[in-house]
């Protein structure tokens, strides 16, 4: 849903770029985001855990 909306975004604003190249950048963003996200806020590399 995220994906589409940036794709659709972008793609307007940058009519000279392939839409196909926006949605490679667009996604490639979200799998870095995605990455950080759940590095950083869902699993803390471990620092909770005991023992």
């Amino acid at each position: 849903m995220v994906s589409s909306f940036l794709v659709t975004i972008v793609g307007n604003a940058l009519t000279a770029v392939p839409i196909s190249i926006v949605k490679i950048v667009v996604d490639g963003v979200l799998f870095f985001v995605s990455y950080f996200i759940q590095k950083h806020l869902v699993f803390n590399g471990g620092e909770n855990e005991e023992g």
